[in-house]
């Protein structure tokens, strides 16, 4: 466990740039192929807060965990919603699951951190 503790910790930066780009370039899918101006302005904005979450903590600041954290559990209500009303695996079943694996690295790293 603390093998993989130690691995979230260090890759923290690479992980919330990973969910940002994925976000980010799920908004554009969703205005691309459904036409929905939301989910491109939802799905920019949270990407750019989650890299900037990621950029945060690679400089020392702790409250880019903090916005990595409120971030992710925020996607997690809106893609389970999502789901809820669809019923369709993508996006919402995927991205929810995505953003709750988030909210918990963000969890272990506030925990450990130093």
């Amino acid at each position: 466990m603390k093998d993989l503790t130690y691995m979230l910790v260090n890759n923290y930066e690479t992980i919330m740039y990973v969910l940002a780009a994925d976000v980010a370039l799920g908004g554009i899918l969703g205005f691309v192929i459904g036409k929905s101006r939301a989910s491109l302005i939802a799905g920019v904005i949270s990407g750019i807060l989650l890299a900037l979450a990621g950029y945060l903590l690679a400089k020392g600041n702790i409250w880019g965990v903090y916005l990595g954290l409120v971030v992710s559990l925020a996607l997690v209500v809106v893609f389970f919603r999502r789901y809820a009303q669809t019923r369709k695996p993508f996006p919402g079943l995927v991205m929810g699951v995505t953003c709750v694996l988030a909210a918990v690295v963000n969890i272990i790293v506030l925990l450990n951190f130093s």
